[in-house]
């Protein structure tokens, strides 16, 4: 499982200074990983080891939509999905329990841009 995580195959830290080692864990759904971190202080001829132990846990929904519609009626509704602050395009899953329901699986945004999803019950 040591592939769910990653960072920065070189550091540079100025003499005198401190920093921080960036991990990131990135499991595509429910898991447990474990994986092993070396540093290797090349000025020092220091090795630091760390255990890195990862929970991929349920994915929670990012957002909730009351629709009121009625029977018989169709309508349409448009939801704004708020400003995209990551470095990178960021794609949304489209889930509902309503029967029905017309519109797209799944909505991309780009970095920095807003997205509007667009359903029709």
């Amino acid at each position: 499982n040591g592939h769910l995580f990653s960072g920065p195959e070189e550091l540079i830290v100025k003499p005198q200074t401190q920093t921080t080692y960036p991990v990131t864990f990135a499991p595509d759904w429910i898991c447990m990983a474990h994986s092993h971190l070396q540093l290797y202080d090349s000025t020092q001829g220091e090795l630091a080891e760390y255990d890195l132990k990862g929970f991929g846990e349920d994915p929670k929904p990012s957002d909730h939509h009351v629709l009121v519609a009625q029977p018989q009626q169709p309508k349409s509704f448009e939801i704004l999905i708020e400003e995209n602050l990551l470095e990178k395009n960021h794609r949304y899953k489209i889930e509902t329990d309503l029967r029905g329901v017309k519109g797209p699986e799944k909505l991309t945004v780009d970095d920095h841009d807003k997205g509007v999803l667009f359903l029709q019950v």
